[in-house]
C-alpha cells in the first residue's frame, strides 16, 4: 500500500510487478487435484477464521496472526497464535515508498487446506497446513526459496504457484538480481518445486507489486509499481506497467503482445488489481490520479483500457468484491477511508456510493494509520481491513490494527463498535495481508 506522506505523496507512487508460481493439478484450477498433509489427516476444513500477516522484520519472527471469527464479526485469538513462518518480513524503518506497496502477501488454496505466505526480508515462502480448528502447522521443508529477492505477492492456479519478487527491500539493499515473476509446482504435500525456465525477469526498478489470476484460470495479471527505492533520481520519473500473461499448460507464462501497458492516468501510477468474477473486466487503482481504471480483456490475452471513474478518497490502492459481484470496495490509503462502488447498473461503469472514514484505535491520542489489504468473509457480511501505522514517532504505539466493518443489505459499510483491534506486533512492523475463511 501507499503510505500517506503529505509533502510528497503525489510524486512517490510505485507500481509493483507480480510473480507467479505453478501447482500440479487440483480442484483449484485446470491441472489435477493434489492432496495436502492436512487433507490426509482430516476431512473437515477450517471455517470462521481470519489470518493476518505480521510482516515482522525481526530475524525469523515473521508470523501469521490467527483469529476465530465470531457471529458478530468480532475476533478471538486462536490457540498458538501467532504462528511463526520461520522467516523475516521487510524492514522499512524510514517508510520509503514502494517496499510496502504490495498485495496478496498471504493466500489460501480454494479447498482451504494450505496457506501460503511471503517472507519478504528472507526471500522465502512459507507453506502451512490449515488444521480443522484453524491452527497452522508447517509442511515439510517450509519455508522455501522464492526464486528472487523480496517476494511480495502470490497467486495460485491449479497446482502452480506464481510469485512476484519485488527486490526493493531496504533491509537487504541493492543487488544485481532482477525483479521477477516466477513459478513453482506445488506437490501433494505442499512442497514447492521451481518450474525450470519459468522466471520472467523485469528491468531494475520495475517494482512488481501484485499477481492475480483470471477467474477462468487461463490468464495472469500483474502490475509493476515502477519506483526504484535505491535510486533517488527515479522518483521524478514514476511510471507503472500492467502485464497480462497467458498461462501455458505446463504452468509457465507467456506475455500478451498487448502488454506491458502504461496506465492512462496522470501521473501514470497504478496499484491494486481486481478481476470481475463473471465478466472479462479488470479494475485497477490509478493511485495518484484518484481514479479506478476499468479494462476489458479477451481469452487471447488482449487487454483494452475502457474508462476511468472517480474516487473521492486519496490514494486508492486495493480492492475486494462481494459474492454477488454487485459491490466492490477499495482502500483509500491517503485519508484512512474505504470506498464502496455499486456495479448493479453496469459493471463497466462502477459508481462510488460511499466513502467511510475509518476509526482510530486510540481517539484521545491517535497514531496515523492507513488502510492496506482488505477481505470479505464468505457471506460478504463483514469486511476486514489491515491498518498500518505511517509514522516514525516512537512515542506513538498504535496504528497497526485490523478494522472490522459490517456490510449492510444495501452494500454500505459501518465500522463495528469493537473495531479496530490492535495487532500484537512490534510497532516497527508493517502488517500485510488478510484472508478470511
Amino acid at each position: 500500500m501507499f503510505k500517506f506522506r503529505p509533502l510528497i505523496f503525489i510524486t512517490l507512487f510505485v507500481l509493483s510487478a507480480a510473480i507467479v508460481v505453478a501447482v500440479p493439478g487440483n480442484s483449484y484450477g485446470h491441472p489435477s487435484p493434489a492432496r495436502s498433509l492436512a487433507e490426509d489427516a482430516q476431512t473437515a476444513t477450517a471455517t470462521n477464521v481470519v489470518y493476518v500477516g505480521s510482516n515482522n522484520q525481526m530475524e525469523g519472527q515473521n508470523s501469521i496472526l490467527g483469529y476465530r471469527r465470531n457471529g458478530d464479526g468480532s475476533l478471538t485469538p486462536l490457540p498458538g497464535s501467532p504462528f511463526l513462518t520461520r522467516g523475516t518480513g521487510t524492514a522499512n524503518p524510514d517508510q520509503k515508498l514502494s517496499p510496502d506497496d504490495i498485495d496478496k502477501e498471504i493466500i489460501v488454496s480454494p479447498d482451504h487446506r494450505l496457506l501460503f505466505a511471503v517472507n519478504s526480508g528472507s526471500n522465502t515462502i512459507t507453506v502451512f497446513n490449515i488444521n480443522s480448528d484453524g491452527t497452522l502447522t508447517h509442511v515439510p521443508g517450509s519455508p522455501f526459496l522464492s526464486g528472487g529477492f523480496q517476494p511480495v505477492s502470490l497467486a495460485l492456479q491449479g497446482n502452480t504457484l506464481y510469485v512476484a519478487n519485488k527486490n526493493q527491500d531496504p533491509g537487504q539493499g541493492p543487488n544485481d538480481t532482477h525483479p521477477n515473476y516466477t513459478c513453482f509446482r506445488v506437490t501433494k504435500f505442499g512442497h514447492l518445486s521451481p518450474i525450470p525456465d519459468s522466471t520472467i525477469n523485469e528491468k531494475f526498478g520495475s517494482s512488481p507489486a501484485q499477481v492475480l489470476t483470471s477467474p477462468d484460470g487461463h490468464l495472469l495479471f500483474a502490475v509493476d509499481f515502477g519506483v526504484n527505492v535505491f535510486d533517488p533520481h527515479a522518483f521524478g520519473h514514476l511510471e507503472s506497467a500492467l502485464h497480462l500473461f497467458r498461462i501455458e499448460s505446463n504452468g509457465r507464462l507467456e506475455e500478451s503482445p498487448s502488454t506491458p501497458q502504461v496506465p492512462p492516468a496522470n501521473p501514470p501510477i497504478a496499484l491494486g488489481l481486481l478481476a470481475h468474477p463473471t465478466e472479462n473486466i479488470l479494475y485497477v487503482g490509478f493511485v495518484a490520479a484518484g481514479q479506478v481504471g476499468v479494462y476489458t480483456y479477451d481469452q487471447m490475452g488482449q487487454l483494452t483500457f475502457n474508462k476511468a471513474v472517480p474516487n473521492s478518497g486519496k490514494l486508492v490502492c486495493w480492492f475486494t468484491i462481494n459474492n454477488a459481484a454487485t459491490f466492490f470496495y477499495t482502500s483509500d490509503n491517503g485519508d484512512n477511508s474505504i470506498s464502496t462502488y455499486d456495479l448493479r447498473n453496469d459493471p463497466k461503469t462502477p459508481v462510488e456510493v460511499q466513502r467511510l472514514a475509518l476509526k482510530d484505535d486510540n481517539p484521545s491520542n491517535p497514531t496515523p494509520s492507513s488502510p492496506f489489504e482488505l477481505a470479505l468473509d464468505p457471506t460478504s457480511s463483514f469486511l476486514y481491513v489491515v491498518g498500518e501505522r505511517h509514522t516514525t514517532d516512537p512515542t506513538l504505539t498504535g496504528g497497526n490494527v485490523l478494522h472490522i466493518l459490517q456490510v449492510g443489505s444495501d452494500g454500505l459499510l459501518t465500522e463495528a463498535p469493537f473495531s479496530p483491534i490492535l495487532l500484537p506486533i512490534p510497532v516497527e512492523s508493517h502488517p500485510h495481508g488478510v484472508v478470511v475463511l
